[in-house]
């Protein structure tokens, strides 16, 4: 049933078993599963069953940067039914929009000492279960397909690595109206939950103890407030809102509730996002070698692949997870792929793209751009004159001269990395600015280490001397491997602000979710991620509430 809160009377008390605050992926998962077993499940959303459905609503999720150059904070979240879904926009066919989706590796789940504060308290097998039944609400195969799989439905083969060094790791695609379209729509408006829209939690209350939860304060951007008595509450709207409204409810406890510890909020984690160089082709047949690497059908699901380095490389290395995407990039835009880099040496990128072109016997894009970027950089120019050319040259056509009828120039090296969890990269509230319903708005202060980045440059390398030793090419990385580029970006993925650990010191919940010396609070989503992998956080998630879900239903059936 689906419930205006605007309709609802001001300072209404409200009775449910189960009272969840948000309605992104993880918070339908949990009342989809609980709620035809006969538990009385109440389902919050601040905004309404439209996406992007008003500006107010939306101004609720500002708030303000303060470390790294990130996204304005009201881009990153959805405020909607649906959640961070009605953000997703990957173009996967006639099935319209979607997200990439895969499992975490199993290293990611251990204690690893190159990593500082990394381990689950749980190993990969443990969530194998959870993950088949995520991946069936999902919309994808519930069994993860590998490169081999997909080139057995679909004849497409991955690109020739050796699989002791580098692999080729499928994300599938699923579709973002899974959670936010006509039929979840549907069945929200015949369901036995209660799902009331337009209303958003500021404050979780708590008894005088502070050992267990009352209920949830509900306010509307009309000036009305209602209370939800629970017996158990699930906070379950993002790895941002999740800290922020903890922190927000310190009528009991002075500094927000499960934060005992200053825990709460610490650790946010990103996966950062790099256009970190190019791959240069050693001959035109690589675009069509590397179709693995775009996003295409294979059986009923849509997959792309990426390159990573193999588990035993990875511990050998001790370098955190890192996947590179190969994006095949139109001549006339090259030239901008190499300039949107953070480049140490602008004119030994300038060289390698002008000589790139000239040997295929095409004018470069912009060669006056090209001439003053040598100029500024002559040293980096003559770098680049000095090195030895590819014993790969570009395929000659009948006449011995260079083929330049391939449309694209190169690769745009598209990577996507794990970052250290680190105390001091946080979400905190931000009393200088106040929101529509006078709450201190979010205030983030993410950060990247050295580490990460070192992390990101040596995968690349180790990638790059594998790919020029199967005759691919050749990779122009110009990355600093210590400083964060200033075109460093996120994936729009929050986790980690309330980590899962079993010793209290540690970790804001433990391993049911559950908050930290709280009876019947508990946690859903990417914030009770301890590391984050590389894989797109989605289909862990949903994981995670698949697994909350069983365990809340032992208590309420």
């Amino acid at each position: 049933m689906l419930v205006d809160a605007h309709s609802i009377a001001d300072r209404a008390q409200l009775n449910a078993d189960l009272c969840i605050i948000g309605a992104g992926p993880a918070g339908l998962t949990i009342a989809r599963a609980l709620a035809p077993r006969g538990i009385k499940v109440f389902l919050v959303e601040s905004g309404g069953p439209e996406p992007n459905q008003g500006s107010s609503t939306r101004d609720l999720s500002a708030g303000r940067n303060v470390g790294l150059n990130y996204f304005k904070l009201e881009d990153t979240r959805g405020r909607d039914i649906g959640g961070s879904s009605t953000r997703w926009n990957i173009p996967i066919g006639e099935r319209g929009v979607g997200v990439r989706l895969r499992r975490l590796e199993p290293i990611d789940f251990e204690a690893r000492d190159w990593l500082p504060h990394s381990g689950w308290p749980f190993d990969y097998d443990h969530l194998q279960p959870y993950y088949r039944r995520a991946a069936t609400l999902c919309g994808i195969d519930p069994e993860q397909p590998d490169a081999d799989d997909c080139a057995r439905r679909d004849g497409c083969k991955p690109l020739a690595l050796d699989p002791d060094t580098a692999v080729t790791a499928m994300f599938q695609l699923g579709p973002a109206n899974v959670w936010w379209g006509a039929d979840m729509m549907a069945w929200l408006s015949k369901t036995d939950a209660t799902v009331i829209f337009n209303g958003s939690a500021t404050r979780v209350e708590a008894e005088s103890n502070g050992r267990r939860i009352n209920g949830v304060r509900i306010a509307t951007l009309d000036g009305r407030t209602v209370h939800i008595a629970a017996k158990i509450v699930v906070l379950a709207c993002g790895g941002i809102e999740n800290a922020r409204l903890l922190l927000l409810s310190k009528d009991i406890q002075r500094n927000g509730l499960g934060n005992d510890r200053g825990l709460v909020g610490r650790y946010f984690m990103e996966h950062p996002h790099l256009t970190a160089g190019v791959l240069i082709p050693s001959h035109p047949d690589v675009f069509q070698q590397a179709a693995r690497y775009q996003v295409q059908k294979s059986g009923d699901t849509w997959v792309e692949g990426r390159i990573a380095l193999a588990e035993s490389i990875a511990r050998r290395e001790r370098v955190r997870g890192c996947v590179v995407g190969l994006l095949a990039v139109p001549r006339r835009a090259s030239l901008r792929a190499i300039e949107a880099l953070q480049n140490p040496s602008n004119g030994e990128a300038a060289i390698v793209l002008l000589k790139s072109a000239l040997e295929r016997r095409v004018w470069p894009y912009d060669a006056v751009k090209l001439a003053r970027e040598m100029m500024a950089d002559p040293s980096g120019a003559l770098r680049a004159l000095r090195r030895r050319p590819s014993s790969h040259g570009p395929k000659e056509n009948g006449e011995g001269h260079p083929d330049a009828s391939a449309p694209p120039e190169v690769f745009a090296l598209n990577v996507m990395s794990e970052q250290e969890p680190h105390p001091d990269s946080r979400v905190l509230l931000d009393y200088r600015n106040r929101d529509a319903l006078d709450l201190p708005r979010a205030m983030l202060d993410w950060r990247v280490t050295e580490d990460d980045m070192r992390a990101v440059s040596q995968t690349l390398a180790l990638i790059g001397r594998q790919i020029e030793a199967a005759g691919i090419g050749r990779f122009h990385v110009p990355l600093h491997a210590t400083l964060p580029p200033k075109r460093l970006k996120g994936g729009y993925h929050h986790m980690g602000t309330t980590r899962m650990h079993v010793d209290p010191a540690q970790g804001v919940v433990d391993v049911d979710c559950r908050v930290h010396g709280i009876e019947n609070l508990f946690i859903a989503g990417s914030s009770v991620f301890p590391t984050g992998g590389y894989a797109n956080p989605t289909l862990t998630i949903v994981a995670l509430a698949v697994r909350l879900a069983d365990h809340l239903a032992q208590g309420l059936c």
